[in-house]
């Protein structure tokens, strides 16, 4: 062992503090915290006084170890120390005091190797000697020598690395005592001297261990530090050929069975030359697999099975700088009892467009000359825990002339007949009967519908492919063709069965192929009625009369394109024929009033179909009307005269009195109809009229206008304007002949309360009240009440009903 030694001179500090208890004059505090107070004597006054404290101090190239004693003194006459240290028989040792720094120094030379107690001295000097004598206080003091060394650096490194290890001495650090370094193995590490002996640096070599040692004192006091590094090789690791890796990378394994099914052996190997790198093993799962020593063979580990589950085994260089690990998956076959269990052999899904299948009547089948030709099996059986894909039996046929299998479960026709296949493992046993078929020429035809309709019914139908000779519920592969898409179109193309389904008019070839067979089948498709459109979606006729729409049906190549017509309401309006062709006319007549939906069909789709929304109107107001309440420009009136032409009208016009409020509003800002809100809202209503509403009216030959609100005369008659009490501002024809022959007074106004009472509020009248009103100095218009009994309305903004009147022409 090779040792290196850097020697130094070191002042060490040693943190000590004393308290010495000199007996000296009154007034002297001797030490630091902690000293001693010391009791009065009959010493003179200025006696000095001391305040000594010991430390071991040292500094980094201060020279050789020393013993501080700090000092100090409140008494000017005291003029220095006199200080000494010693241990044992051996000659004692002299210190110096500097009064700059306030301290006394004692030099050890060499310093001790083990613990050593001194006895320290120390004596005050005064510069006046005949009159104060010396003070001296004695001490112990032990000096502590290095107990331990303690190492850091790295446990490991790789090859080519290098790294710093670090001494560190107990109690303290910086002794003068030179500390001394080796490697236990040169080949493997090599030290270097640092910048000083308390650390080296290390460089690692090649694979290996090496024990790296630090001391310091010599012989039996000798005390030593060490700890050991291992160097792994340089480069990666964890595949073949790098500087480590593990083989295998993975494995499986049975919790029973053979003993290759039971255990396998794992390595950790290493690049040519580093080969005796130490490595670790170890398993995060100890209850799924057990590591076992291989004997002579220290990098290797043989692993048994112990449960199911999945572990992984790791081997790993010192400090983990390499490591690399095999995968172990332990599987428990059924529930680990080892009877009872089978494998399952299973076949292929079959194709997702279900072209074709395998299993018919609990047999595999394959056909030699159509498909599916061959199959893949797999073989299933309970396995704990789950694997992400499932252990592979051994595969056998028990006719391979027959049908011939592989070791990865494929399965392939040869020749017509049977056999079985069978699925070993671990074992278990399972299997699955194979029949191998030959299609014979000819037995291939084509089941199914061969007349469809085009956007129609049957607008499609299911084809299916037959070979006779084959067992029910086979079906090889077969493929369909249409001769005519634009007619015909085929889906899926490839299967047992299809669907055809009519594209357009005409017909169409379909070819069925399968096995070298083919078989061919002619469809007819029909064209149906897609779309049917009316001449008119409204209609309005009167009552005993007629109009006439027509229905047209699509596409022209039709095969029917008859319509057929019926009403919702034939009380309210029939039409005729109940038939027609495409474009033909039909009279649709007016029997009541009323609305009613007159619906065309198309007959060669009965799903496709029109309507005509008819309203039935009442015939014009007539004189016969009188007394009457009939509809006019889409509201509700009463007749109310019938000679029109004595308000203006042409003769055979009658007056209409609205059965509705117009709006509601008051009447003005005076009781003048000619320029009232009221009169304004009866001009709106005429304009609101249509063209050919506003055509059938004549103006009030007194107002002028075609709408006008009635006068009191109007409605009660001649009794009222005779009393002079209630005035017309337009001097009113006469009273409207309705009422009149009714007897309608002011006083008999029963009549009244049914024309105005759905009114709910007041009617306004053109008339007003000939009395003014005391309050306002107005006279007030008239009202009708809802109850139909005449009044006035003192209050001009009252908010009441417009219900105009009109001369409606014949």
């Amino acid at each position: 062992m090779k040792e290196l030694v850097s020697r130094r001179a070191v002042c060490l500090s040693l943190a000590l503090s004393l308290t010495l208890g000199l007996c000296l004059p009154a007034g002297a505090t001797l030490g630091e915290s902690g000293g001693e107070r010391v009791s009065q004597g009959a010493a003179p006054r200025n006696t000095p006084a001391a305040a000594l404290a010991l430390a071991r101090g040292a500094a980094a190239s201060a020279g050789p170890e020393k013993i501080f004693i700090p000092l100090s003194s409140g008494d000017s006459q005291i003029a220095s120390f006199l200080v000494t240290a010693k241990t044992g028989d051996e000659p004692p040792i002299a210190g110096s005091y500097d009064p700059a720094k306030g301290r006394a120094e004692i030099p050890l030379v060499p310093p001790p190797q083990r613990d050593t107690d001194y006895e320290i001295t120390v004596t005050s000097v005064s510069d006046q000697p005949g009159l104060r004598a010396p003070a001296t206080k004695t001490v112990r003091h032990t000096y502590p020598a290095v107990k331990s060394i303690a190492l850091s650096g790295p446990a490991a490194l790789r090859a080519g690395e290098s790294a710093t290890v670090g001494a560190a001495l107990s109690p303290h650090q910086d002794y003068v005592s030179p500390v001394r370094w080796a490697s236990g193995n040169e080949a493997v590490l090599s030290i270097t001297p640092g910048a000083n002996d308390r650390s080296v640096t290390i460089s690692a070599l090649k694979g290996g261990t090496a024990t790296v040692t630090a001391s310091i004192y010599e012989g039996a006091d000798t005390v030593t530090g060490s700890m050991s590094v291992t160097v792994v090789p340089a480069g990666g690791g964890g595949s073949e050929g790098s500087a480590f890796w593990v083989t295998p990378e993975s494995y499986t394994l049975f919790t029973s069975g053979t003993a290759d099914e039971t255990a396998f052996t794992v390595a950790a190997l290493f690049s040519p030359g580093d080969e005796a790198t130490p490595v670790s093993w170890s398993t995060d799962k100890t209850g799924i697999v057990e590591l076992q020593e291989v004997p002579g063979q220290p990098n290797q580990k043989r692993v048994v099975a112990k449960a199911p589950g999945r572990a992984t085994i790791t081997a790993a260089t010192a400090g983990g700088l390499l490591s690399d690990s095999c995968v172990v998956t332990v599987y428990q076959i059924g529930d680990g009892s080892g009877s009872g269990e089978d494998i399952t052999v299973k076949p292929p899904d079959n194709p997702a467009d279900g072209s074709y299948q395998y299993i018919v009547n609990g047999r595999l089948v394959l056909y030699t000359n159509g498909t599916p030709n061959s199959a893949n099996l797999s073989g299933s059986i309970s396995v704990t825990p789950s694997p992400p894909s499932p252990p592979q039996p051994a595969w056998a046929s028990g006719n391979p002339g027959v049908a011939a299998v592989d070791q990865n479960g494929n399965v392939r026709a040869v020749a017509a007949g049977e056999t079985t296949v069978t699925a070993t493992l671990a074992g278990k046993t399972g299997s699955i009967p194979v029949t191998v078929y030959t299609i014979a020429n000819g037995s291939l035809s084509i089941t199914g519908a061969k007349n469809l309709v085009h956007d129609g019914s049957p607008a499609s139908a299911a084809l299916s492919a037959v070979y006779s000779g084959l067992p029910s519920g086979a079906r090889p592969l077969t493929s369909w063709q249409s001769s005519n898409n634009g007619v015909l179109s085929l889906s899926p193309a490839a299967g047992g069965s299809t669907t055809a389904a009519a594209q357009g008019k005409g017909t169409a070839t379909v070819t069925a192929s399968g096995g070298g067979q083919s078989a061919t089948a002619n469809i007819s498709v029909g064209q149906a009625v897609t779309g049917i459109t009316v001449s008119a979606a409204t209609a309005t006729v009167k009552a005993g009369e007629a109009t006439t729409v027509s229905a047209a049906a699509s596409p022209a190549n039709a095969d029917n394109r008859t319509i057929n017509w019926t009403s919702s309401n034939p009380a309210v309006a029939t039409v005729s024929p109940g038939s027609s062709g495409s474009g033909a006319a039909v009279t649709i007549t007016g029997v009541a009033v009323g609305t009613a939906t007159i619906t065309a069909t198309a007959a060669g789709n009965a799903g496709l179909s029109k309507t005509v929304a008819v309203t039935v109107l009442p015939n014009a107001p007539a004189p016969s009307d009188l007394g009457k309440m009939v509809e006019w420009a889409g509201r509700s009136w009463w007749v109310v005269d019938d000679h029109g032409e004595d308000f203006g009208g042409n003769t055979g016009s009658v007056v209409l009195l609205a059965n509705f409020n117009y709006t509601t509003c008051a009447y003005g800002s005076s009781h003048v109809y000619s320029s009232s809100t009221a009169r304004t809202q009866c001009v709106n209503f005429y304009n609101s009229l249509s063209a050919e509403q506003k055509a059938k009216l004549s103006p009030n030959k007194l107002d002028k206008t075609y709408a006008w609100l009635p006068s009191f005369f109007e409605i009660y008659g001649n009794a009222l304007s005779s009393s002079g009490t209630y005035i017309d501002p337009l001097s009113s024809t006469k009273q409207f002949s309705y009422f009149a022959k009714n007897g309608v007074t002011n006083s008999n106004y029963g009549l009244l309360a049914t024309i105005y009472g759905n009114a709910g509020v007041n009617s306004w009248l053109r008339s007003y009240f000939n009395i003014t009103n005391p309050l306002t100095s107005k006279y007030a218009p008239s009202v009708v009440y809802s109850n139909g009994r005449l009044g006035s309305s003192t209050d001009l903004k009252s908010i009441f009903a417009i219900r105009p009147c009109v001369i409606l022409n014949p």
